[in-house]
């Protein structure tokens, strides 16, 4: 059945163009309405307020574009808004179920910036500084948030550079630089092929290598920490592997008040950082 005519002399309705959204408030046209991100951007994210707000301060050249929950109006939403404002990057207002499908349900706090893929470093350029050098290593260690965790306390505690595996170990995702909160906007990463031959050859140019494990020879206060060193954690499940092990100049253990109890890689590296933070503070 035909849809019903106009009468004859009416005048035509202007219709919009398929896709088009009618103007503001004042008439400003506004053109067709784009999604937030597309999906297979969808990695290269930062989302929360702390993290966001800091690589807005560290680095903005970073930052494609910001994404802001329609209604946030919040102190520290504003102040972002401001930061990439000053940065002349693009703003834009979603509705809060966009937010939620485009991290995929993580906690985003309302914020989202569209960045760059995250930069990595040689392992070279994490020994450039004048003070001896503090590498946090991870070996096989899979899981972002763990990497994000142990990113952050390398930061707080003076670490000079982190070094991951290409293979076989979670990279810097959305899902780590969210539990950093801002630290992987400073700490320098590098990302290596070999992870055996890179600590042969910091060996060579003076950094000791110190591996943590359940079965360490020493407990880690025993360790004298206060020259160049590399600390290296393996996974939580196995541990440093073989090859790995057998190249760290000492073993140490963290020991634990508890029989039974453990700390995640995040955490032992956390306990192991303090303490090269410590023995070097009390040397001064």
């Amino acid at each position: 059945m035909n849809p019903a005519r106009a009468p004859v002399g009416a005048p035509r309705r202007e219709t919009e163009p398929r896709g088009e959204r009618r103007g503001g408030e004042h008439g400003e046209p506004r053109g067709p309405r784009t999604p937030a991100f597309k999906r297979a951007e969808s990695e290269n994210l930062i989302y929360g307020l702390r993290s966001v707000a800091t690589l807005l301060k560290a680095d903005p050249q970073r930052v494609k574009r910001v994404v802001v929950e329609t209604d946030r109006d919040d102190a520290e939403t504003q102040a972002i808004l401001e930061q990439a404002k000053d940065a002349g990057i693009r703003v834009q207002r979603v509705r809060r179920d966009e937010l939620a499908a485009l991290t995929r349900g993580s906690v985003h706090q309302g914020v989202v910036a569209e960045v760059a893929p995250f930069s990595f470093v040689s392992w070279e350029e994490l020994l450039t500084e004048d003070k001896p050098a503090l590498l946090l290593v991870l070996d096989e260690v899979t899981d972002p948030q763990n990497v994000g965790a142990a990113a952050r306390a390398a930061w707080a505690l003076g670490g000079t550079g982190m070094i991951i595996p290409k293979d076989r170990s979670a990279s810097v995702t959305a899902a780590a630089e969210k539990v950093a909160s801002g630290a992987l906007a400073y700490l320098k990463v590098a990302q290596v092929t070999n992870l055996a031959r890179t600590l042969e050859e910091l060996k060579e140019r003076g950094v000791w290598i110190i591996g943590l494990a359940d079965d360490g020879d020493v407990p880690v206060w025993r360790q004298d920490l206060t020259d160049a060193v590399a600390l290296v954690v393996g996974s939580e499940g196995t541990g440093m592997r073989r090859l790995t092990r057998e190249l760290c100049d000492a073993v140490v253990s963290i020991p634990m008040a508890q029989a039974g109890a453990a700390l995640n890689a995040a955490d032992a590296a956390a306990v192991a950082l303090y303490e090269v933070s410590r023995q070097r503070a009390t040397k001064e």
